[in-house]
C-alpha cells in the first residue's frame, strides 16, 4: 500500500536538471548579445558583404549550440538520477514532473526568439531580396534585446525554485523521468534546427 507521508522533495534531483535549463537560457541571451553588437555596428557602419554577415551569424550560431548541446548533457545526467531513484527506495520525495516542461520550455523561449530575431536577417540573402537588409537587421535588433531579457529570467527562476524546501507524499514518480526526457528531446531537436541554419549559412560565409 502506497504511503501517503509528506517528506521533503529532493534538491539534488530539482537542481541538475534545472542547471541545464539555465545553460541553455544563458548561452542565448549571451547569443543574443554578440548578435546585437555585431548587428548594431553593420548597420551603423553599412557597405560590408554578405560573407561578413554570414560570419556574423555562424558565430552566433555556435555560441547557441555549445550551450543546447551542454544543457542536453546536464539534462541527461538528471535523467539519470530521476531513473536512479525510480529502482532504489529513497528517504525523499520526487519533485512534479510538470514543472520540468514548464521551466524547460521558459528556457527554450531566449532560443525560439534568437531563432526568429536571425530569420529576419537571412531572409536577406535570398536573391528577390538583394542587400538592402536594414528593416531586417532592426527587427533582429529587437528579438535579441527581448532574448536577452527574458535569458536571466528564464534561468534564476528554474534554479530558484529547485532550492525552495517543500514537502509532498512519498512514492516513486515516473513524471520526472518522463518530462525530462521530452525537454531533453525539445533540447537536443532545437539545437539540430542551429546546427542546421550553421550548415546553411556555410555557404555563404565566402561570399
Amino acid at each position: 500500500m502506497e504511503s501517503f507521508e509528506k517528506v521533503r522533495v529532493s534538491i539534488i534531483e530539482r537542481l541538475v536538471p534545472f542547471l541545464g535549463f539555465a545553460t541553455a537560457a544563458l548561452g542565448a541571451g549571451a547569443a543574443a548579445w554578440y548578435l546585437y553588437v555585431h548587428l548594431s555596428d553593420r548597420l551603423a557602419r553599412r557597405g560590408e558583404g554578405m560573407g561578413s554577415l554570414a560570419n556574423e551569424l555562424v558565430g552566433t550560431i555556435w555560441i547557441t549550440l555549445g550551450s543546447l548541446y551542454f544543457a542536453v548533457f546536464i539534462v541527461s545526467i538528471g535523467a539519470i538520477i530521476a531513473l536512479v531513484r525510480l529502482s532504489t527506495d529513497n528517504a525523499k520525495a520526487s519533485p512534479l514532473g510538470l514543472s520540468y516542461l514548464l521551466f524547460g520550455i521558459l528556457s527554450l523561449l531566449p532560443a525560439a526568439l534568437l531563432w526568429y530575431g536571425m530569420s529576419h536577417v537571412t531572409v536577406v540573402f535570398d536573391p528577390a531580396e538583394g542587400a538592402n537588409y536594414s528593416g531586417y537587421g532592426r527587427s533582429a535588433l529587437n528579438f535579441s534585446i527581448a532574448a536577452m531579457i527574458i535569458a536571466p529570467i528564464a534561468a534564476v527562476l528554474p534554479v530558484v525554485w529547485s532550492v525552495i524546501p517543500f514537502s509532498s507524499p512519498r512514492g516513486k514518480r515516473f513524471g520526472p523521468l518522463l518530462f525530462l526526457l521530452i525537454v531533453g528531446a525539445l533540447l537536443f531537436g532545437t539545437a539540430l534546427m542551429f546546427q542546421w541554419r550553421v550548415l546553411w549559412l556555410m555557404e555563404h560565409v565566402k561570399t
